[in-house]
């Protein structure tokens, strides 16, 4: 189906003349692909200019073409030494210097007296002229190109030989019919697409501006042509058979709060969405805390309410199984049947839990990775929820929506990573963004602090009674690392908050973790010390507080996450970044030796006075 104008571009490395398979397999290496238009479009990244001697121009950063004559050779006695060629100038005596040399390919080929044409960049040290290595020695001024591009290259493959190669297969460019419009060619003052290739892989003025032009004229195409490709993968994707669920209304359920205008803006574009004969395929945008669970909830009920079963799939276990309470309870005494499926559901539990899955009994299945199994079968899968989509991988994904022809996905991130921005901008996904918090949230202060607060931070929760979280790197020390562990800073706040802390990691039993997170959430324990189990779908209101130790450890995704478990209640939240500076590595050795609190904290003003006397500042 490709034009046949477009052959000379689609022909393979081999057929490029004095490319053996050696250079072949570097080519390929550097350019990405192994067709004629893969070696063009690996462009220079700026061009070097070389200046004719002048007074004017002799010490600048660029190159200068001058002859010369040579005077002597001044020839290393030992090996690794530099190789230095004195020659006379019209503007004195010049040192040239070369560390990478053949001896006898310079003195055989200009000996002493030969007249030649140098070109390198000029410097002066107590009023001597030297040229380190300098581009060019020749008899013949005319091979010095007073204009070269500079291309990003590898190892085994020369600048020069690159483009030698490009000079051989630019003849055979086509001349391609313009489609950009002929006022924007105008005004940008665009050259056409052949002649931008010629000026960038082989300029032949000073005017940089034709080079830059000449960039902006291939990026334009590649966009216009990454849009336009865009477009056709969306017009097929309408034409594609999905499972409409118009929406009926048949449901309601009775919400604890008001949806914010922004949910309901995103509420209706998903219904039109799956309302529609093609497949949904959307990504929910929201920061943390915005409402995005409620949405999907309300989502997947316009899918239940046309028959069709619903999925909703989350990275932990722990996350899976709060989506299931909180829509449990939300669909109190609705005719809705939900189901939990996550690793540790083993045994006949299992067995009977697919086999509802299976006839349909089940509406809506929440789970972990576990639902993509090949033993899971629907009857009649409608929607698939992914939650935290940034923490699957691309098949992951592909693997749930398959278990059904035509399903309609709807997948959910606080995360704007640059895979999901590529997915809206160069895939078949649209977007919706939740611009807005619920009414009543609180704005979450954010503050960095070094490791010597912990002190400070323990008594402020003694004094509030604020529940908080307490997040480490590590659950248990290691002797390769000096990262914080979960299991020493529990046992450090129990010895002065006693049983108002719990301890919550990924290596602990399941009712050990729904414990901790049970008695966090009733307010029976202040302090939850943890790992970053709880980056995602945490939701305790009355949390105030989150305590990041060692936050320089942690990516800003992760700890954008962590940040979003407070401030979902009413009171207002705090964000403690706690950075483990090498000035303050003494801290943790400190807190080892001394258990009582008062005394650790002596010890610590005493550290910070020895630190300020250095010079070092205390946060």
């Amino acid at each position: 189906m490709r034009p046949e104008i477009l052959f000379p571009l689609f022909k393979t490395i081999d057929d490029i003349k004095g490319v053996g398979p050696k250079t072949k397999k570097w080519l390929q290496l550097l350019c990405n692909g192994d067709k004629v238009i893969d070696l063009l479009f690996h462009l220079p990244v700026s061009i070097k200019q070389r200046l004719l001697y002048s007074e004017q121009n002799l010490l600048t950063d660029n190159p200068i073409i001058f002859p010369a004559q040579i005077l002597t050779y001044h020839i290393p006695a030992r090996k690794r030494q530099p190789l230095k060629i004195l020659v006379e100038t019209d503007f004195g005596e010049v040192e040239l210097v070369y560390f990478n040399y053949h001896l006898s390919s310079f003195t055989q080929k200009f000996p002493e007296g030969s007249k030649v044409f140098v070109s390198g960049v000029m410097t002066q040290n107590d009023g001597k002229y030297t040229i380190v290595h300098p581009d060019f020695l020749t008899f013949e001024k005319e091979k010095i190109p007073k204009f070269e591009p500079i291309y990003p290259m590898i190892q085994n493959i020369k600048s020069g030989a690159f483009s030698r190669i490009i000079h051989s297969i630019l003849g055979n460019i086509p001349d391609l019919p313009e489609w950009i419009d002929d006022e924007i060619i105008k005004e940008k003052n665009w050259p056409a697409w052949k002649q931008a290739f010629l000026s960038l892989h082989f300029p032949n003025n000073s005017d940089p501006v034709n080079f830059n032009k000449a960039k902006e004229r291939l990026a334009y195409d590649e966009l216009l042509s990454g849009q336009l490709a865009l477009k056709i993968i969306r017009q097929c994707n309408q034409k594609k058979q999905g499972i409409p669920c118009p929406d009926l209304k048949e449901i309601n359920i009775d919400l604890p709060f008001q949806l914010t205008k922004g949910q309901e803006k995103v509420l209706n574009e998903i219904s039109i969405d799956l309302s529609a004969p093609y497949p949904m395929n959307r990504l929910l945008q929201g920061d943390v805390g915005s409402g995005k669970t409620v949405v999907a909830l309300l989502s997947a009920l316009q899918g239940i309410q046309s028959g069709y079963q619903v999925a909703i799939m989350a990275p932990t276990d722990i996350l899976a199984r709060q989506h299931y309470q909180k829509i449990q309870k939300l669909l109190f005494n609705k005719d809705i049947y939900v189901g939990l499926l996550t690793s540790k559901e083993k045994g006949q539990i299992r067995k009977t839990l697919l086999e509802q899955v299976k006839s349909g009994q089940i509406n809506l299945l929440i789970g972990t990775h576990a639902l993509i199994e090949e033993t899971v079968q629907f009857k009649n899968l409608a929607l698939a929820i992914v939650d935290e989509q940034h923490r699957f991988g691309v098949n992951q994904r592909l693997n749930l929506i398959k278990k059904q022809k035509g399903c309609n996905l709807l997948v959910m991130s606080a995360t704007p990573i640059p895979r999901s921005l590529a997915m809206t901008h160069y895939g078949d996904m649209e977007i919706s963004v939740l611009d807005e918090k619920p009414i009543g949230r609180q704005e979450i202060k954010t503050c960095l602090m070094g490791m010597d607060k912990i002190v400070s931070i323990i008594e402020k929760i003694k004094q509030t009674s604020a529940q908080a979280y307490w997040v480490c790197p590590l659950i248990e020390e290691s002797e390769k690392s000096d990262l914080a562990a979960v299991q020493k800073r529990y046992a450090f706040l129990q010895k002065y908050l006693g049983d108002k802390v719990a301890l919550l990691h990924g290596k602990m039993k399941v009712e050990e973790k729904n414990k901790a997170l049970e008695d966090f959430k009733n307010g029976i324990v202040q302090v939850l010390v943890s790992t970053t189990v709880v980056e995602v779908g945490v939701d305790v209101p009355n949390a105030t507080l989150m305590i990041i130790e060692q936050a320089e450890r942690f990516g800003l995704a992760t700890l954008h996450q962590l940040r979003g478990r407070v401030g979902r209640g009413q009171e207002k939240a705090f964000c403690f970044l706690l950075q483990h500076l090498h000035k303050l590595q003494l801290y943790f050795r400190l807190e080892l030796q001394h258990q009582d609190l008062q005394e650790f904290q002596k010890h610590v003003h005493k550290y910070d006075q020895d630190l300020s006397n250095n010079g070092f500042p205390v946060l």
